[in-house]
């Protein structure tokens, strides 16, 4: 796991590309601790931290190979040459087979550089390694986070992506909320080529023909199995639900894991999430000595402090509320263990349709309006703006095409940000060999119903683990916010109050939005969009502390 970073700067210009490149390293740093280093080749550069995962410390950093010269984020688990399903064996067989645009099946991000000052950009397939590019005023600028790119000049805010936010709490017609700055798209590569894109070509999809002649089972063991590929020790995320005891289960029998394996959850009193000693995995038929498991109570105290230092490590507001519960988790990591990797359940509910919410649902464009759109359109009044779009999902086939974009990929930033940042590279099993193209031979007719969710995924549990446990929903890992209703009134207000200059600005502050919040009459929903006017209020003043100079654009 690294940090990544190119610049491609237009050939007419003199500029000190050298210091452009150690300014975006510096800002990357905590992504990889153990080495850093860049190559420049004329008005183009890359640059590349590293955090030792399979690598070996006398790695080349950026990698070199054949004149090309390769900063890589990430793991890749497995590719195909022809025919031929093959495993790397350490990080320069990963960056062949990136360098020979084999089919891969992984988690990575990257930038190529050759002799010719040409950069070659690309990310996976599931966009679960995040990469940035900003269009600079003399060419262009990529990195693993947004931290760097903010500084290199001028920033222009995107007024209707941040109304559509917080109406909606998420971006559906706008990209980004910075002018000039998008995330590479899942699955792409870009060709950079003296300070401009030259165009972008989609990556080879990776799949074997065991999808046709194998259980469900058998595919999620080999792709959890790929994931414990370390040269250091792996911790799993332990919520007590369906798809983290999935993983236990599954890590538990394979025999060349090292023993205790290290289990880390986080309790919530409330619902009932989560694990808090040993004897309840009881269930799970495992013993003391297979399981290490390091526990903590979620305190509503730390949830604006985190909320706050959410935003910071992202540099965006967000909407969720698990950000702040994800700190807590890096935290209860780093002061128990020197733990590097850690396997998560993400993704299992978005591609097996796990959530309660979605029993309502048929695959139209209707329903999925009603699901995104129709409960949040109140807040149009709050902000006086009638004239937002409402997004289409016709685009979308059915739901989960659609929450693979609107759900899933805020999940996966989450991740990466807030775990790398605690140094500590976060892996998504479900995501990975044939588990999602098996799920998509099910219709959403088989995976929900009224009284079930997940149904494939859950009777495959019971098949192989002979264990009925999970036969009702879990609910989702998320916070709630009647907790914290009267701290999270203040700190708005306080916020509302201190950069009341940017909130008008924006279009956010009026007489109606502050009498909606000293009424305290909120519903659930009423909390979220206070929440997001929180997390507004941190990005200004992030925004701020960092001396970015800002200007609005609608």
């Amino acid at each position: 796991m690294c940090g990544v970073l190119a610049i491609s700067l237009k050939t007419n210009k003199k500029n000190d590309i050298g210091k452009i490149v150690d300014e975006l390293l510096s800002q990357l740093s905590h992504r990889g601790p153990d080495d850093s280093g860049k190559k420049i080749i004329g008005n183009s550069a890359i640059g590349m931290t590293r955090l030792s995962i399979r690598s070996n410390q006398s790695d080349e950093t950026p990698h070199s190979i054949r004149n090309n010269f390769v900063a890589y984020n990430g793991e890749i688990y497995q590719y195909k040459n022809n025919q031929n399903i093959c495993i790397p064996k350490n990080s320069h067989d990963e960056v062949e087979a990136i360098l020979n645009e084999y089919k891969l099946d992984g988690m990575y991000s990257y930038a190529i550089l050759n002799n010719n000052e040409e950069i070659r950009i690309g990310r996976d397939i599931n966009g679960i390694k995040p990469l940035f590019c900003r269009k600079i005023k003399n060419g262009i600028a990529v990195s693993s986070e947004l931290k760097g790119l903010l500084g290199l000049e001028k920033v222009k805010l995107n007024l209707g992506a941040i109304r559509e936010f917080l109406v909606y709490g998420n971006l559906f017609r706008f990209n980004s909320f910075y002018n000039g700055i998008f995330e590479l798209k899942p699955g792409y590569e870009g060709l950079i080529v003296e300070g401009k894109f030259k165009g972008f070509k989609k990556h080879k999809l990776f799949e074997s023909t065991e999808l046709f002649s194998s259980s469900l089972n058998s595919i999620i063991e080999k792709s959890i199995h790929s994931t414990l590929i370390s040269n250091h020790e792996i911790g799993i995320a332990f919520s007590g639900g369906l798809d983290s005891s999935y993983i236990v289960q599954t890590v538990k029998a394979n025999d060349n894991q090292k023993l205790p394996i290290k289990l880390f959850s986080l309790k919530n009193v409330e619902n009932n999430d989560g694990v808090s000693n040993i004897d309840s995995l009881t269930r799970l038929k495992v013993s003391n000595n297979e399981f290490k498991l390091f526990s903590k109570v979620i305190n509503p105290q730390h949830f604006i402090r985190n909320t706050r230092e959410s935003v910071q490590i992202l540099s965006v507001p967000h909407s969720l509320t698990s950000n702040a519960l994800y700190i807590e988790l890096a935290k209860l990591i780093k002061k128990h263990t020197e733990l590097r990797v850690l396997l998560t359940g993400e993704g299992a509910d978005e591609i097996f349709c796990g959530y309660d919410s979605y029993k309502s649902l048929l695959n139209k464009d209707s329903m999925l309006r009603k699901f995104y759109v129709s409960k949040k359109a109140k807040y149009k009044y709050f902000l006086n703006i009638n004239d937002i779009q409402e997004p289409s999902f016709i685009k979308f086939k059915d739901i989960r095409s659609a929450e693979k974009k609107y759900s899933l990929m805020p999940l996966l930033n989450r991740l990466d940000h807030i775990l790398m940042n605690y140094q500590i590279e976060g892996r998504v099993p479900f995501l990975h060999g044939n588990i999602q193209q098996f799920a998509a031979m099910y219709s959403f007719n088989n995976l929900v119903t009224k009284e079930q969710t997940k149904i494939p995924l859950r009777e495959e549990y019971e098949r192989v683990f002979s264990s009925r446990e999970h036969k009702f929903t879990k609910v989702p890992f998320r916070f709630n916010l009647k907790q914290v209703e009267e701290e999270l009134v203040s700190e708005c207000l306080t916020l509302l109050n201190k950069f009341s200059h940017l909130y008008i600005l924006s279009g956010i502050l009026n007489n109606r939005i502050i009498k909606f919040i000293r009424d305290r009459k909120f519903s659930n929903e009423d909390l979220l969009f206070l929440f997001r006017v929180l997390t507004i209020g941190y990005w200004f003043e992030h925004l701020e502390n960092s001396n970015i100079q800002l200007e609005f654009s609608n």
